[in-house]
């Protein structure tokens, strides 16, 4: 079998189990897991890149400010895509 389609299939198989997580968590306020999720996240990040050694691309960064604009629109896409599915689990 294909390595894309084992990939594929596992992803599926993730995200069809992520609402018994976020049931689990019912009690918890939707902003507080998204907020969570996104720290971790940046933490877990952060940290792969620093054992990685892989921050060139923050240079550029500084040289490209439309690039920053990008990565800050893609980053409140993302969070705001993450809050609504954690929402809709959390309130049926």
């Amino acid at each position: 079998m294909n390595s894309g389609v084992v990939y594929a299939l596992t992803a599926y198989v993730i995200w069809g189990l992520f609402p018994l997580y976020f049931k689990a968590l019912e009690q918890v306020p939707s902003l507080q897991i998204l907020a969570h999720r996104m720290a971790w996240s940046l933490l877990f990040v952060a940290l792969l890149l620093a054992v990685l050694k892989r921050w060139s691309w923050m240079r550029l960064l500084r040289e490209q400010p439309a690039l920053l604009a990008r990565f800050a629109l893609s980053a409140v896409l993302l969070s705001s895509n993450w809050g609504i599915y954690i929402w809709a689990v959390n309130s049926n």
